[in-house]
């Protein structure tokens, strides 16, 4: 049996609740957090398929935020192994911008989604939304 030696000491629970935070500063509209929690050369792939970059990611984070202001991430499951952070979560907004071709309608949306986090010394190298 192979067994890897992880690149940091960061234990699980310390990986979930760097994730969590996270969440939460999102939750009260603090978008900067991503820019701070994320490696520059992070590789996101982005729900639509794509690949993006950090840039594009945050272009992304502040278009969600400014259609949906009051955007809310409630999670349901965290589960974490070794450098990975899986979410399992239900978003949910009032619909006041334009947003990848939505008209402002003030109609309530809610989604389930999930995201896994790659993380390093504490910081997020990877990201793969779904």
């Amino acid at each position: 049996m192979l067994i890897l030696k992880r690149d940091d000491n960061v234990s699980n629970d310390e990986n979930k609740a760097i994730i969590k935070n996270l969440i939460e500063e999102l939750n009260k509209g603090n978008t900067k957090a991503y820019k701070d929690a994320i490696e520059p050369d992070c590789e996101i792939l982005h729900w639509c398929g794509e690949s993006i970059n950090k840039e594009d990611f945050l272009d992304f984070i502040n278009t969600v935020t400014v259609a949906h202001p009051d955007f809310n991430i409630a999670i349901e499951d965290m589960i974490a192994d070794e450098d990975k952070v899986v979410v399992r979560y239900t978003e949910s907004a009032t619909v006041k911008g334009n947003f990848v071709g939505t008209e402002p309608n003030k109609g309530r949306f809610s989604l389930p989604a999930i995201e896994i986090y790659r993380l390093s010394k504490g910081k997020i190298n990877g990201l793969w939304m779904a």
